[in-house]
Formats: structure tokens, sequence, C-alpha cells
């Protein structure tokens, strides 16, 4: 990604890459967004005491 950024193009050449890695990218946002939700969804039921989770 640094070596398609560098040049701030993305020449026919590296689009294969460049779709690969915003595929990977988009798989690991959309698992971060689940897992915060999932996060967000436990201390709203209580299931973890607030005091244990300090400045929140």
């Amino acid at each position: 990604m640094i070596d398609i950024a560098a040049d701030g193009k993305v020449t026919e050449d590296e689009i294969s890459d460049f779709l690969r890695i915003k595929d990977y990218l988009d798989n690991m946002s959309l698992t971060i967004d689940s897992l915060k939700l999932w996060v967000e969804n436990t201390i709203a039921s209580g299931e973890i005491a607030k005091y244990l989770l300090g400045k929140m």
C-alpha cells in the first residue's frame, strides 16, 4: 500500500493489489464495528460492572 500511495496514483499494474488491500480493510472495519457493538451491548446490558471499566 505504501508503494501504491507513494505517488498518489493507482496505476493499472497496481489495481489488483489496491483492490485486495481495500477488501481487507473493508473486512477489518466490519469486524471492528461488530466488536465495538458487542462491547457497547455488553456494557449496556450490565454484564460488566461500569466501575470495573474505569473512565469510559
